[in-house]
C-alpha cells in the first residue's frame, strides 16, 4: 500500500512539474495515473483537466459553442463548489482554473469569482517559499485576471492597487520568479500592464520603477507567444512594452526634475531599451515597395535623433553618458540610422539625418556625400511634383534648412576648397528661393536699417520667417567666406557687398538670431562700417542676454563671449583703448573665475582667493566644451594682454602673461599638452641663463617685471643660432653657418667713429612709442605694473566719491537690463562668493546689464559656456577625433607661447624671448608627429584640413621662424642702438630664419613682410647682405671693384645708361648705381623679390587689409619710380589704419562668421 502511495505521489509531483512548463500534451496521461494511484485527490483531478481543456480551447478555438454541461469546467466547478471551506492549495488552484476558462472564453458560465478586495492575505498565504511553484503561478495568473477584468470595466484605482501589491511581490521574489518561466512568463505580464497604464493612474516615476524592474525580468529570456501558457486575450507583447518604455525615458529628458538622481544610470537605461526595441521593432518590418513610405520607421529614426541632440546637448555632461561619452553616443545613432535605411527606400529624411550625425562625427567626407544624395533626391522628387502639379512646401523648407546648416558647417572648418563648395551651394539656395517664393514677396518695405532705428517688416511670403532668415544668413556667410578665398581679388568687393545684403536680408526679419546678428556685425566690421558694426554687436548683446534670462541657462555665455571680444575690437578700432579694456575686462570675468589667474601666479592682484572648488567647476565645465570654444577664450585673454601693453607698456601685459598659461592649462588640461604654468618656486628663485650664470633684476623666465633690462644680445643670438637647428631630426632645414664676430674698420684699419643706424624704427603692431593714448590714459607706473589693470580699472569705473554707481561708456555700450530667470541660480555650483562691495547695497528687482551687484555679498557665475540649446541649428557642436583635437592645443599652446615670446621680445627680454620661443617649438614638433603618425607625407604636414586650429603642421613651424627672425632682428636693432656695429653675417641670419618661415608657409604675412623691409633696406643700401671674402669687402664690392680695373686697363668705355639702367626705374641714378655689377644686380633683383612678394600677398583673402603689407608694397613701388601708384597704395594704408582693430578680425575664433 505505501508503494501505491508513493507512486501517487511521484505522478502528483511529474503532474505539477507538467503543468509548470506548460506541456499541455502530457497531462490527459498524468491524470490517468495519477487517478489510478490517488483517486482521492478529486479537487486536484478536476483542475487538472479543467487546465487541459482550456489550453487546449486557447490553442485550438472551436468555430461553434461548446457544450457546457459535457466540459470538465462544470464539474471542476462543482468539485469546488464541494471543497469550498478547505483553504487547501488544490481548491486555490481550482478556483484560478474557472477564472481563467471563463476569461478565455471556455465556458458560458459563471465561474466563482475569487476575493481580491484585499490581495496582501493572497500574498501571505500562496506567495510564501513553502507553496508550491504551481500555486505561485496561480496566484499571479488570478491577479492578472482580475486586475485585468477591473481595468476593462473601467475601475482603474482597483486595477493599480492589485498591480502595485503584484509588483512589490515580483520585486522581492525575483530571484524565485526568473528561474521558472512560466511564473517569469505571468510576472512579466502583470508589469507590462501595470507599466502600460494611462498616467491617469500612475505617476511618470512609478512607471519607469515598473518598467525597469520588467526589463530587468525579461532579460536573456525568449519571448513566449499568447498560445503558450493560455493568455490569448490579453498578451503584451514586449515590442509594444519596449516602445512605451522607450517614449517614457524620451520624454522624460525634456524633464530635468525627472532625470536629476542618477544621470548616468537613466543614460545607460536609454540606450539598453533603445537597443532592445529597436530589434524588437525592425525585425517586424519588410522592406517598402518603391511607391511606398515606411513611416513608422522615420518616426523612430526621428525620436532617436530628437534623444541625441539633448544628451549631446548643454544640459548633459560627458560623465552623465557612460563609457565613451558623447562620441560613443554618436556612433551608435549612427549605426542606428544606417540600420533604419536598410528598412525604407530613398528616404531623404534618413539621408538628412545621416548627414547631421556625420557632420557631428566630423566625419565630413561622407556627410557631404549624404548631403549631394540629399539634394539630388529632392531635385527628382520636386521635378516630378511639378509635374504632376503638386504643392512641395514642406520638402522646400526641410531642403532650404538642410542645405543652410551644410554651408554653415563647410564655413566653420573648411578651407579653400571647401569654401568654393559652400559658395556653390549658395548659389544653388538663391535659385530654389527663386522658385519657391517670387522675389517680390519677400521685398523689403523700407529698405536697410540705419543705426539706431527699429527694423521694419517685410512682405509676407510662403516661408516662415525662422526659415528665410536661416537660408539668407547661410548665402551671407558663403559669400563673405569666399571672399577670403577667392583668388579673383577684383571680385572680392562684390562678393562682400552680396554678403553683407543677404545678411541685412536675414537681420530684417522679426527677431533676428544671435548668429545672424554677429556674422553681420563681423562682416561690417570686415568692411570698415565700425558704426553698423557696433550697433549690430550691442544688439546682439541684448538678445543673448534675452535668451539668458528666459530660459535660465548659463549655455549663452559662448555667445556672450563672441560678442564681447568682438565689441571690444570694434572699440579699439575707434581708438577708445579705455572702454576696450573694460570690454574685454567683462568679458572675462563673465566666462572666467577670477582666481583661475591666480593658480600659480603670486604676484597677480586679481581679487579672490586660491580655491580647488572652482578649478574643479572650470575641469568640469572645460570638459563639455568643444576646441574652438576654448580657444575663444583665449584669443580673449590675449586680446586683454594687447590692451594692456598698449595702455601701460609691455612689461605691465608681461606681468600677467602668467594667467594666460594657467588658464590655458586649465581649458585645455583633458587634451594631455602637460602643464604649462609657470612655477611658483620657479619665480621664487634667481634663475640661470643658457649661458650657467645668474640672471640680473629681471628674474626668470617669467618674471613679472624689470626695472631695467639687461641685455646679452650675443648670448641670445648665438643660443638661438644653435636652437634653429634642433628640429632636424623631424624636418630638413637649411643648415645655417655659425659665423664668427667681425669687426668692421675703415681703410686704414680702424673702427669708423660714425656709426650709421641699419635698422630705421618702423611701426609695429603694438610699439609702446608709436601707440595711440586715448583721452584720459596716463602710462603706468613702476608700482602700478605690479596691480591688474582689470580690478583697478573696474573699481575705478564703479563707484565714485559718494560710494554711488557711475555710468561709464561702458555701460553705454550696451543700455540694458534683463529680469532674472528663477530657474538661473538652481544649481548648487554655479556660484563662488566674493568680497562684498560697500557700494550698491540696496536691493534690485532686475539683475542689471553691467556694474552693479544685486546680491550682498556679490557672487560670480563660474560656469563656463557651452551651446545654446535654442541655437538655429539644434544639432550637436562637432567633436573631432581625439588626435585632431590634440592637434588643436597645440596650435593654441604655440600660439600662446609666441604671444608671451613677443611681450618679452618688446620688453627687450631677449633670453626669457627665445625660451618662450623654443616652448612654441616643441609644442609644433609634436604637431608634426601627430600628423606623421596619421599620413607621413609632405602633402599632410602642408594641409590644415579640417579642425586642429585651421593651421597647419607647417604654418604652426613658420610662426616659430618669424618669431626667431623677429627676436635677432629686435636684438640687431637694441645693439645698433647702444653703438654696437652689426655685420652682414648678423642680417644673413635674419634673412635666413624669414626664409625658413616662408620654406614652410609661402604665404606667410608677417615673414613676408620682414623680409621684404630687409630687402627694400638692401636696396636702398641701408644695409649690406654680401659675403664678406678676406679683404673685409663684401663680394659685390670686390667685383665691381676688379670691373673697373679691367675697364681702365682696357680702356673701355662706361657703358651707355641706355643699357644699364633698371627698365622699372624711373628716378635718376648715379652712375655707380648704373653700373652692371653683380651688386647692383643683387639689389634689383633683391626689390623685385619683394615687390613679387608683397603683391602676392596683399592680393590674398588672408592679408587684403593688411596695413603693413600694403606699405611695405607701396615703398616697393616708390623704389621702382611709380611713385602714383605708391600714392594710391599709401592712401589706402591711412584708410586701413584708421579703422584697425588691437588685433585682427580673424582672432575672434577659428569658426569665422559661424558662431
Amino acid at each position: 500500500m505505501s508503494g501505491h502511495e508513493d507512486k501517487g505521489k511521484r505522478y502528483i509531483g511529474l503532474l505539477d512539474a507538467a503543468r509548470v512548463q506548460g506541456s499541455w500534451a502530457e497531462l490527459p496521461e498524468l491524470i490517468r495515473k495519477v487517478t489510478k494511484h490517488a483517486p482521492n485527490q478529486t479537487v486536484l483531478i478536476e483542475t487538472a483537466t479543467a487546465e487541459h481543456f482550456v489550453a487546449t480551447y486557447t490553442s485550438q478555438r472551436p468555430q461553434t459553442a461548446t457544450n457546457t454541461s459535457r466540459t470538465p469546467i462544470e464539474t471542476l466547478r462543482q468539485a469546488v463548489s464541494r471543497a469550498q471551506n478547505n483553504s487547501t492549495e488544490e481548491v486555490f488552484q481550482g478556483q484560478t482554473c474557472l477564472a481563467w476558462a471563463a476569461w478565455v472564453g471556455a465556458t458560458s458560465g459563471q465561474a466563482d469569482s475569487i476575493d481580491l478586495t484585499n490581495v496582501v492575505p493572497l500574498f501571505d498565504r500562496y506567495g510564501q517559499k513553502s507553496t508550491s511553484a504551481w500555486t505561485k503561478i496561480c496566484l499571479l495568473k488570478a491577479i492578472f485576471i482580475q486586475a485585468r477584468s477591473y481595468a476593462q470595466h473601467g475601475e482603474g484605482t482597483k486595477a493599480v492597487a492589485v498591480y502595485k501589491a503584484a509588483a512589490s511581490w515580483i520585486e522581492l521574489n525575483s530571484e524565485t520568479v526568473k528561474p521558472i518561466p512560466q511564473l517569469s512568463y505571468w510576472a512579466e505580464q502583470i508589469l507590462a500592464q501595470y507599466g502600460t497604464l494611462s498616467l491617469d493612474f500612475i505617476s511618470s516615476e512609478e512607471q519607469l520603477k515598473v518598467l525597469r524592474l520588467w526589463s530587468i525580468l525579461v532579460a536573456r529570456s525568449p519571448e513566449a507567444t499568447p498560445v503558450t501558457y493560455g493568455n490569448t486575450n490579453s498578451h503584451l507583447a514586449r515590442s509594444s512594452v519596449w516602445n512605451v518604455y522607450y517614449h517614457l525615458l524620451s520624454e522624460g529628458l525634456a524633464q530635468p526634475q525627472f532625470v536629476s538622481t542618477s544621470r548616468p544610470r537613466y543614460a545607460a537605461d536609454l540606450r539598453a531599451v533603445e537597443s532592445a526595441y529597436e530589434t524588437a521593432f525592425l525585425r517586424n518590418r519588410k522592406f517598402p515597395k518603391a511607391t511606398e513610405s515606411n513611416d513608422a520607421v522615420e518616426e523612430w529614426v526621428e525620436q532617436v535623433i530628437q534623444n541625441w541632440r539633448i544628451l549631446c546637448g548643454p544640459d548633459w555632461q560627458e560623465t552623465d553618458l557612460g563609457e565613451g561619452g558623447r562620441n560613443a553616443l554618436t556612433r551608435n545613432v549612427l549605426d542606428i540610422l544606417y540600420r533604419a535605411a536598410t528598412k525604407t527606400f530613398h528616404s531623404t529624411l534618413i539621408l538628412r539625418r545621416l548627414f547631421e550625425v556625420h557632420l557631428a562625427l566630423t566625419d565630413y567626407e561622407l556627410a557631404y556625400r549624404c548631403l549631394d544624395t540629399f539634394i539630388e533626391l529632392n531635385d527628382r522628387a520636386r521635378a516630378r511634383a511639378a509635374k504632376a502639379g503638386e504643392t512641395t512646401a514642406e520638402a522646400d523648407e526641410v531642403m532650404l534648412l538642410t542645405v543652410s546648416q551644410g554651408v554653415e558647417g563647410l564655413c566653420s572648418y573648411g578651407n579653400q576648397k571647401e569654401a568654393r563648395k559652400a559658395f556653390d551651394l549658395a548659389i544653388r539656395l538663391e535659385d530654389w528661393l527663386a522658385e519657391i517664393v517670387p522675389e517680390e514677396e519677400f521685398t523689403f518695405t523700407n529698405g536697410h536699417p540705419e543705426p539706431g532705428e527699429p527694423v521694419s517688416d517685410i512682405q509676407p511670403h510662403s516661408l516662415s520667417d525662422d526659415v528665410l532668415q536661416t537660408v539668407f544668413r547661410a548665402i551671407g556667410v558663403a559669400k563673405a567666406h569666399w571672399a577670403k578665398w577667392s583668388p579673383f581679388t577684383e571680385k572680392r568687393n562684390d562678393l562682400q557687398s552680396e554678403a553683407l545684403a543677404a545678411l541685412q536680408r536675414a537681420s530684417k526679419l522679426a527677431q533676428p538670431q544671435s548668429s545672424t546678428l554677429y556674422a553681420l556685425a563681423l562682416l561690417c566690421a570686415e568692411t570698415r562700417d565700425i558704426a553698423q558694426a557696433l550697433w549690430w554687436t550691442k544688439l546682439g548683446l541684448q538678445r543673448v542676454s534675452q535668451s539668458e534670462s528666459s530660459s535660465g541657462n548659463p549655455a549663452s555665455g559662448r555667445e556672450r563671449c563672441a560678442f564681447w571680444h568682438l565689441m571690444t575690437l570694434l572699440l579699439s578700432s575707434q581708438q577708445d583703448f579705455d572702454t576696450a579694456l573694460q570690454s574685454s575686462a567683462a568679458a572675462l570675468d563673465s566666462v572666467v573665475p577670477t582666481n583661475i589667474g591666480l593658480q600659480q601666479s603670486p604676484n597677480s592682484s586679481r581679487n579672490g582667493s586660491i580655491g580647488k572648488h572652482s578649478e574643479k567647476l572650470m575641469l568640469n565645465t572645460a570638459a563639455d566644451m568643444e576646441c574652438d570654444d576654448l580657444q575663444r577664450v583665449i584669443e580673449l585673454q590675449i586680446s586683454y594682454l594687447a590692451l594692456v601693453e598698449l595702455i601701460d607698456g609691455p612689461e605691465a601685459a608681461l606681468n600677467h602673461s602668467g594667467e594666460l598659461l594657467s588658464l590655458y592649462s586649465t581649458l585645455f588640461q583633458r587634451f594631455d599638452i602637460g602643464d604649462v604654468r609657470p612655477s611658483v618656486e620657479q619665480n621664487l628663485l634667481p634663475p640661470k641663463s643658457s649661458a650657467g650664470t645668474v640672471k640680473g633684476a629681471r628674474g626668470g623666465m617669467f618674471s613679472r617685471w624689470k626695472p631695467t633690462p639687461s641685455i646679452t644680445p650675443s648670448a641670445t643670438t648665438a643660443s638661438l643660432a644653435s636652437a634653429a637647428h634642433t628640429e632636424q631630426g623631424a624636418r630638413p632645414t637649411t643648415q645655417a653657418s655659425q659665423a664668427p664676430t667681425i669687426q668692421v674698420t675703415d681703410e686704414s684699419g680702424k673702427s669708423p667713429l660714425k656709426k650709421h643706424h641699419r635698422f630705421p624704427h618702423r611701426h609695429h603692431d603694438h610699439d609702446p612709442s608709436l601707440k595711440h593714448h586715448s583721452k584720459g590714459v596716463q602710462p603706468a607706473t613702476a608700482q602700478g605694473f605690479h596691480e591688474n589693470p582689470r580690478s583697478k580699472l573696474q573699481q575705478s569705473i564703479v563707484t565714485s566719491s559718494n560710494g554711488q554707481a557711475t555710468s561709464t561708456s561702458m555701460t553705454d555700450a550696451v543700455d540694458h537690463e534683463s529680469p532674472t530667470s528663477a530657474q538661473h541660480d538652481s544649481r548648487p555650483d554655479a556660484k563662488q562668493p566674493l568680497e562684498e562691495v560697500p557700494h550698491n547695497i540696496t536691493p534690485h528687482e532686475k539683475a542689471p546689464g553691467s556694474l552693479r551687484h544685486s546680491v550682498q555679498p556679490p557672487e560670480q557665475d563660474v560656469r563656463l559656456p557651452t551651446v545654446h540649446g535654442k541655437t538655429s541649428s539644434t544639432s550637436p557642436a562637432p567633436r573631432f577625433p581625439q588626435t585632431l583635437a590634440q592637434k588643436h592645443a597645440l596650435v593654441v599652446l604655440s600660439k600662446t607661447w609666441l604671444t608671451v615670446a613677443t611681450l618679452y621680445r618688446r620688453s627687450l627680454m631677449f633670453e626669457d624671448c627665445r625660451e618662450a620661443t623654443e616652448e612654441a617649438a616643441k609644442a609644433a614638433t609634436r604637431i608634426e608627429a601627430i600628423v606623421s603618425a596619421t599620413d607621413p607625407s609632405a602633402r599632410a604636414l602642408a594641409d590644415a584640413g579640417r579642425g586642429g586650429g585651421t593651421k597647419s603642421s607647417d604654418e604652426v613651424w613658420a610662426d616659430v621662424y618669424c618669431s626667431r627672425a623677429e627676436l635677432l632682428h629686435a636684438v640687431a636693432q637694441r645693439r645698433e642702438e647702444e653703438g654696437t656695429v652689426i655685420t652682414s653675417e648678423n642680417l644673413r641670419e635674419i634673412v635666413e630664419q624669414y626664409e625658413q618661415c616662408l620654406m614652410y608657409y609661402p604665404d606667410h604675412a608677417s615673414g613676408i613682410i620682414g623680409l621684404s623691409n630687409i630687402l627694400l633696406d638692401y636696396y636702398e643700401k641701408k644695409i649690406d647682405l654680401g659675403k664678406k671674402v678676406d679683404d673685409g669687402r663684401s663680394i659685390g664690392a670686390s667685383a665691381a671693384s676688379r670691373q673697373s680695373k679691367e675697364d681702365d686697363i682696357l680702356g673701355s668705355a662706361t657703358p651707355s645708361q641706355e643699357h644699364l639702367q633698371d627698365p622699372f626705374s624711373t628716378q635718376a641714378t648715379s652712375s655707380e648705381d648704373l653700373r652692371k655689377t653683380p651688386e647692383n644686380l643683387n639689389r634689383i633683383a633683391a626689390r623685385d623679390r619683394a615687390y613679387g612678394l608683397l603683391s602676392t600677398l596683399t592680393k590674398l583673402g588672408t592679408a587684403w587689409d593688411n596695413s603693413e603689407a600694403w606699405f611695405a608694397l607701396a615703398r616697393a613701388h616708390e623704389l621702382g619710380g611709380e611713385v602714383d601708384r605708391a600714392k594710391n597704395i599709401l592712401w589706402w594704408c591711412i584708410e586701413l589704419e584708421d579703422t584697425r582693430p588691437i588685433r585682427h578680425w580673424r582672432n575672434l575664433g577659428c569658426g569665422g562668421y559661424v558662431l
